[in-house]
């Protein structure tokens, strides 16, 4: 039988966790080698008409996108290397579709939907300290000082997520008076606010830096997304 509760005085948790679930987009897969497209194009009959000009097409996306800033068959090199390191890292440490269902979802004034969002905060918290760490000791290249100022900012912005996570979580005194409990919210709901910021702003590097460097970008993005039909 579910037990009622009062959480009117945990609308608190709610801000921090809606400001932090656009930190899911920067979940990285890594990419279908261009030896599998040339592959998967060979195995089609030319009989099957509408199958091979569809593989065609995606033949033809490839070779466009591969003469571009974020080419997917770009050459090799160690800031490519770099980047694929960092992919890697970031989807591994995720959160997962079930964490942001959690995480998103109404109380209802339900004690286990408080107690299952507090046990998926503190697992997130858990695994965004790891993926700080492991960004910080990933080394960039030499003569690479952009990416390795990139690494170390992407690495505070997944502790600041962790922190805010770990704040919500912990146990605290009760308000005294409305006015602490609106003061405590708002601190809150700023230090949220400015992680979000941060997020948009590194997207914003990440893409610049990807450009310099000619590294294909995640699979999260638009293009990606129409070339292999997601």
């Amino acid at each position: 039988m579910k037990r009622a509760v009062d959480t009117s005085n945990l609308k608190f948790f709610v801000p921090g966790a809606m400001a932090l679930v656009i930190s899911a987009c920067f979940c990285i897969a890594p990419l279908l080698p261009a030896q599998a497209q040339a592959s998967k194009s060979e195995t089609f009959s030319s009989r099957d008409d509408h199958t091979h000009k569809s593989v065609q097409a995606v033949d033809a996306v490839n070779a466009v996108a591969g003469a571009g800033a974020f080419a997917y068959g770009s050459a090799d090199s160690p800031a490519k290397r770099w980047f694929e390191a960092v992919d890697e890292k970031v989807i591994s440490y995720s959160k997962t579709e079930k964490e942001n269902f959690v995480l998103n979802r109404h109380f209802n004034q339900e004690l286990e939907r408080v107690q299952e969002w507090t046990n998926t905060a503190q697992a997130v918290a858990v695994k965004y300290k790891h993926l700080a760490s492991k960004l910080r000791n990933l080394k960039a290249p030499p003569g690479h000082e952009d990416l390795s100022e990139y690494g170390r900012m992407l690495a505070d912005y997944y502790d600041d997520s962790a922190a805010i996570y770990d704040d919500l979580t912990k146990p605290r005194p009760p308000a005294k008076t409305m006015e602490d409990l609106e003061e405590q919210l708002d601190l809150i709901e700023s230090r949220s606010k400015g992680v979000k910021r941060m997020q948009s702003s590194l997207s914003h590097l990440d893409d610049s830096l990807r450009r310099k460097y000619r590294v294909h970008k995640r699979m999260d993005d638009a293009l990606s997304k129409y070339i292999f039909g997601k």
